[in-house]
C-alpha cells in the first residue's frame, strides 16, 4: 500500500505485525492473501455446486473467531457501537463466520438439496476468558467459566445439539 502499511487480510500469526493496533510493517515480496473466512466460505459453496449431482460429505472448520484476532474493514463497519477494539474484532470475526455459513447454506438451497442434507454445527469449547489464556474478547456469558475449564462456559455442550435437516429413516441420498 502506498502509506507502507500491509492490508489486513494478512495474516500476521507469523509475526509479521501487531494485533494491538492492526498497523503492520512492509515485508518485501509478500503477496496479499484474502481473508481466510471468506475463502473458506467461498470454497464450501464452490464445493456444494460441483457435487450437487452426486453423494458428498463437506467438512467445513473455520479458524474464526481465533488468534491472531483480525477482521477486514467490511466486517469491522457493523459494530460501530463496540468501542472495545478487542470485542469488535470478535464481532467482526464471527459475523464474517455466519456469513460464510450463510452463502453455504444458500448454496445447498440453491441446489435444492435441503432435503437430503444432514447440517450439524458443532464448537469446541468456549471462550478464552480467564487470565492464564489469550484473551481475545469472547463472553460466555451468562454462563461459568472459560475455555479448559470443565464450568459450562467451558465447553460446547450448548451448541453440539443444534441441526439443521432431518433424513428421513429408510430414505437415502
Amino acid at each position: 500500500m502506498p502509506d507502507g502499511t500491509l492490508d489486513r487480510r494478512v495474516r500476521v500469526g507469523y509475526g509479521l505485525g501487531s494485533v494491538a493496533t492492526g498497523t503492520f510493517g512492509t515485508v518485501p515480496g509478500l503477496m496479499l492473501l484474502p481473508y481466510l473466512t471468506d475463502t473458506l466460505g467461498d470454497r464450501a459453496v464452490s464445493y456444494v455446486e460441483q457435487h450437487a449431482s452426486e453423494p458428498f460429505f463437506l467438512y467445513l472448520a473455520f479458524n474464526a473467531a481465533h488468534t491472531p484476532m483480525e477482521a477486514p474493514e467490511k466486517y469491522l463497519a457493523r459494530f460501530p457501537n463496540i468501542a472495545d477494539p478487542q470485542r469488535r474484532t470478535y464481532a467482526a470475526m464471527v459475523s464474517a463466520m455466519d456469513d460464510a455459513i450463510g452463502r453455504t447454506l444458500a448454496a445447498v438451497r440453491d441446489q435444492k438439496l435441503e432435503e437430503k442434507t444432514l447440517v450439524i454445527f458443532l464448537n469446541d469449547n468456549g471462550g478464552p476468558t480467564m487470565p492464564t489464556t489469550t484473551v481475545n474478547g469472547s463472553s460466555n456469558g451468562p454462563l461459568r467459566g472459560s475455555k479448559r475449564q470443565t464450568w459450562e462456559g467451558g465447553h460446547s455442550r450448548r451448541v453440539r445439539d443444534v441441526v439443521e435437516g432431518t433424513p428421513r429413516h429408510g430414505t437415502s441420498g
